[in-house]
């Protein structure tokens, strides 16, 4: 992991939700713990530390999934205000857009186009079309949480989802996973085993990955942020 502090200072963590890098190769980090986006360089040192718990201009509550467009804009999901806000490259606010339901992810595609996805089910906003459709896993797998997309290298989606196995014995756990946009159907595309966070059982456990959400570097590098033990890897 790049950091693994947790704590409530410059470059420690309490819940990192969503993750994305800008043009210049930072890391902007939203914290549902700490109520703020937190900017570190490539390597983690501490940059910048925006927002605070409250409903005004600057503040969130429980702020989830976070994206940067070309311009180095940040769109942030502050989830409890039931918000998408909008801030500078440099953190200053620019504007907030009311939204119904509460917005786990976040992820700008282009100058007119971004998801937003609320309870696994993901709103495509274009100009001309808005789309909506529910992500899925397998037949008896059930996504709960689908706040962490990002763009890989090649252009398709991927998402940081937990997933919940109902009956008996009842079990929970985490994934990452290559969604198409159009449909919303899912790919496992690195398979069980092939690094942490991926189909990692004990959801919320101290002791295992809970991805949450991704950024890809140019180098094709994900960026995963891991809930249960308060890192970014």
């Amino acid at each position: 992991g790049r950091t693994a502090q947790a704590g409530t200072g410059p470059g420690e963590f309490s819940n990192p939700y969503g993750i994305a890098i800008d043009a210049s190769g930072n890391v902007l980090v939203s914290e549902y713990g700490n109520h703020r986006v937190q900017k570190l360089s490539a390597n983690g040192t501490p940059i910048a530390s925006w927002g605070s718990y409250g409903s005004g201009v600057d503040q969130f509550a429980y702020p989830h999934g976070l994206s940067i467009d070309t311009s180095g804009t940040i769109f942030v999901a502050d989830t409890h205000n039931n918000r998408l806000q909008v801030l500078s490259a440099s953190g200053a606010f620019i504007t907030s857009y009311d939204l119904v339901g509460r917005p786990e992810g976040v992820l700008v595609l282009n100058s007119s186009s971004l998801i937003v996805s609320n309870s696994c089910a993901m709103r495509i906003e274009i100009p001309s079309r808005t789309s909506t459709w529910r992500a899925t896993l397998m037949d008896d797998l059930r996504l709960v949480d689908c706040s962490g997309f990002a763009r890989d290298t090649d252009g398709s989606l991927l998402l940081a989802a937990s997933w919940l196995r109902d009956g008996l014995p009842q079990s929970e756990g985490s994934t990452l996973l290559r969604i198409d946009v159009t449909s919303g159907a899912t790919t496992l595309p690195f398979g069980p085993g092939a690094s942490t966070c991926v189909l990692e059982l004990g959801y919320m456990s101290e002791s295992h990955c809970v991805p949450i959400a991704m950024a890809v570097e140019p180098s094709g590098t994900i960026l995963v942020t891991d809930v249960g033990r308060n890192k970014v890897v």
